[in-house]
């Protein structure tokens, strides 16, 4: 399935994206954001997306995302949405929520694979599989 959105800022390459809700003045338009820290995204890009870009967006439904580190981060470590669109390993100061585990490891600014599996933190560690956090 495709739909047509309109993007509010610029978005480098596999960032995370957010829906934005409606403006008053275009409530028949769809329009998309950067991430933003703690949310659990929407999309993400696969290519760099300009301010007031027009495109069609692509929903395949596919477990693997892609995502640009925002901090060094292992391989089978859960990792939660950070600022900028950017992704990084889950601690329990920073975060509520998680949004997947690392395939790979990475440096800042790398683009690694990651399985999409959103959650709430407390209900994971509550859980016994705190070892996929980076121990906080």
């Amino acid at each position: 399935m495709k739909i047509k959105a309109i993007v509010t800022e610029d978005i480098p390459a596999y960032s995370l994206v957010a829906l934005r809700g409606a403006r008053g003045d275009d409530p028949n338009n769809i329009y998309l954001m950067k991430n933003k820290k703690d949310w659990i995204p929407d999309f993400y890009s696969t290519k760099d997306l300009k301010e007031g870009e027009e495109i069609l967006v692509k929903i395949e439904g596919n477990p693997i995302w892609k995502v640009r580190l925002s901090k060094d981060t292992r391989p089978g470590t859960l990792i939660s949405a950070d600022d900028n669109g950017e992704a990084s390993w889950t601690n329990t100061r920073e975060h509520k929520y998680f949004i997947g585990y690392s395939l790979e490891g990475g440096k800042a600014g790398d683009v690694i694979s990651y399985v999409r599996k959103t959650g709430v933190l407390s209900q994971v560690l509550d859980s016994g599989i705190e070892g996929l956090t980076h121990g906080d």
